[in-house]
């Protein structure tokens, strides 16, 4: 797995402990409920660095909850990125349903 999604949530450990575990070379975070200020996305891309020198971090901003645009975005973060897997323990309940669904209909690592 060359990318992991992140639903992001503002308990910064949920958003990381899979990137501690698989060290993957690129972070997508989806943000619906909550975005992370300038200084939480600087924490963030330090402990990125420190775990993967070349790991990139990267946010998708999406201010509608509908599940069905946010399966239509992971959608394209999925094909946009390929060898990607989904990381479900954090992110609003619409975001973890339409990541579930996501998944079961794509066959998609989560």
């Amino acid at each position: 797995m060359k990318t992991l999604i992140e639903l992001y949530v503002n308990e910064q450990y949920d958003n990381l402990l899979a990137a501690m575990v698989f060290k993957p070379e690129r972070l997508v975070f989806v943000c619906t409920d909550n975005s992370p200020d300038k200084l939480t996305s600087q924490s963030i891309l330090a402990f990125a660095k420190g775990l993967r020198n070349d790991m990139s971090v990267e946010y998708e901003h999406i201010g509608n909850k509908s599940v069905d645009i946010l399966f239509d975005r992971l959608d394209d973060i999925c094909k946009k990125y390929g060898d990607c897997a989904i990381d479900m323990t954090g992110g609003s309940t619409a975001a973890l349903v339409a990541a579930e669904s996501y998944c079961a209909k794509r066959g998609k690592k989560a």
